[in-house]
């Protein structure tokens, strides 16, 4: 199975936000059952800029992305997911890119905290929550991040 993690959950992961363990826990879970777990290349600035802004240093922001590159396989956009995204009914064309791209390259499931914004989506998603709840191993216990 193919997941794509969306920008929140990845940005969950690398600023070890507590408010969302379900983050941390569906990139293990994920990891446990040997999915494959995919990232756009094209949201890797956003995941910069924001980490960049929230560790104020530019040099830790590189090692968190560096660390991504390890932990995620990033898969292309092109001009027809961008077309097919600002034609879509989609309201955020970001969240739009990131579906027709994840659709073309072939992926089963999209992570995101944002289910809103996806209700159009052409590839099902779920909330990393739900996530757990389906796919954790029967007694499975988190004791903290592996991240």
């Amino acid at each position: 199975m193919i997941i794509a993690f969306n920008t929140n959950v990845v940005l969950d992961i690398f600023a070890r936000c507590e408010k969302f363990p379900d983050s941390f826990y569906a990139y293990d879970i994920a990891c446990i059952r040997h999915f494959n777990v995919v990232f756009p290349a094209s949201a890797t600035s956003d995941v910069f800029y924001i980490l960049q802004k929230h560790a104020g240093k530019g040099h830790k922001a590189k090692e968190y992305l560096e660390d991504l590159f390890k932990l995620f396989t990033l898969y292309d956009v092109n001009q027809s997911d961008c077309s097919r995204a600002l034609k879509s009914n989609m309201k955020d064309y970001e969240d739009a890119l990131f579906c027709f791209s994840a659709e073309r390259n072939n992926v089963d499931l999209i992570l995101t905290r944002n289910e809103k914004d996806y209700k159009n989506s052409p590839v099902p998603f779920m909330t990393p929550k739900e996530f757990v709840k389906i796919y954790c191993p029967p007694d499975y216990e988190f004791s903290e991040t592996s991240i």
